[in-house]
């Protein structure tokens, strides 16, 4: 094993960069509270190339203003690559406090959708005051509405004509792209750009102990700004509410997800705030069609809802189990289903709705 505080470089992404390059047969590198500093400041992405595992001990890694990148990615993807090769055992594993924490004035944020701005409150108030996108005739707090509020995403990039004006996955904490046999551990991901974690076309991986903190929306410069969409993953046992999506979503857009096992969820939405579904399968939510084989060999078990919706079926599902669910909102079903025959040899028992007292 190596560590970084063994290496040199002009900036703390090259002394981590340098670390992960230089590392040994066993391919362990181990990163440490920055030296003389509260936290290691990030001015690109780490790449981790196949046979890697970083290692992280009570350290802070942050994403420096100068940054539109995420803090760690597999190195086969990129700017200029279509199609990443393979890769395998890449390991991310955090032991004690660690943390990798957005910057202080992002470039840009949110998943893509939304349209960049800075400033971009988030409280109505403010928009009141600031926002020139939206018509003056719906630039009250009474009129505004939902669209006006959440259309668009704090980016200092929005001020920059040479940049794109549009968050991407340069804002995701954690990218993976084409990986065999991977993990993701120990992380807390604070106030991220985008998505925390994302793995795309990756297969036996596993993903524990990540806890989020994000409110979609961060304090700059003394204004509370807006940032949209940062979804975050969290497998087991998972305490969480919505304010306005969902705890759990699994979304096979154009594509196939099955053997998944979701267990132990509990939906601590407060009556008040009782937006969106506890648990969504096989929403295509604009991304892609929801094929007809798209979601197979799902269990969903033990799961306690409040919200909009409890377990909601989108679009199909085959050869799957859903148990043990107790739905807390007497206004929906236990479990339900967005089209007709949308589920073929599928097992509900135990789904039951009840009344709080």
């Amino acid at each position: 094993m190596v560590f970084a505080t063994d290496f040199n470089g002009k900036t703390d992404s090259d002394i981590l960069q340098n670390a992960v390059d230089g590392r040994g047969a066993d391919g362990i590198v181990i990163i440490g509270p920055r030296p003389g500093k509260a936290h290691w400041l990030l001015d690109r992405a780490i790449l981790l190339p196949g046979d890697t595992t970083v290692v992280l001990q009570n350290c802070k890694l942050k994403l420096s203003d100068r940054c539109r990148d995420n803090f760690f990615r597999s190195a086969n993807c990129g700017l200029g690559i279509a199609d990443p090769q393979p890769l395998q055992n890449i390991h991310i594993r955090g032991e004690g406090l660690c943390i990798l924490e957005g910057a202080d004035h992002p470039r840009a944020t949110d998943d893509g959708g939304k349209l960049l701005h800075a400033p971009c409150p988030h409280l109505k108030e403010d928009l009141c005051k600031m926002a020139d996108w939206i018509p003056p005739e719906r630039r009250t707090v009474e009129t505004m509405t939902f669209f006006d509020v959440h259309d668009h995403s704090y980016g200092t990039d929005a001020n920059d004509p040479k940049e794109s004006h549009y968050g991407d996955w340069r804002g995701i904490g954690v990218l993976f792209a084409n990986v065999k046999n991977f993990s993701v551990s120990g992380l807390k991901v604070v106030r991220s750009h985008g998505w925390g974690l994302s793995f795309e076309a990756c297969t036996y991986g596993r993903i524990e102990k990540i806890e989020f903190d994000a409110t979609m929306y961060q304090e700059i410069d003394g204004i509370k700004m807006n940032m949209e969409n940062q979804d975050g993953i969290d497998i087991r046992n998972v305490i969480a509410h919505s304010y306005l999506c969902y705890v759990i979503r699994v979304l096979p857009a154009d594509t196939h997800i099955y053997n998944v096992v979701i267990d132990g969820i509990i939906n601590t939405s407060p009556n008040c705030h009782a937006a969106g579904d506890t648990v969504n399968l096989g929403s295509s939510g604009g991304y892609g069609e929801a094929l007809p084989d798209g979601l197979r060999n799902v269990t969903v078990s033990n799961v306690i809802c409040r919200g909009r919706r409890s377990v909601h079926v989108y679009g199909h599902m085959l050869d799957s189990v859903i148990s043990n669910v107790v739905n807390l909102n007497p206004a929906c079903e236990a479990v339900s289903t967005q089209f007709e025959d949308s589920l073929q040899n599928v097992s509900i028992t135990n789904a039951v709705t009840i009344r709080e007292e």
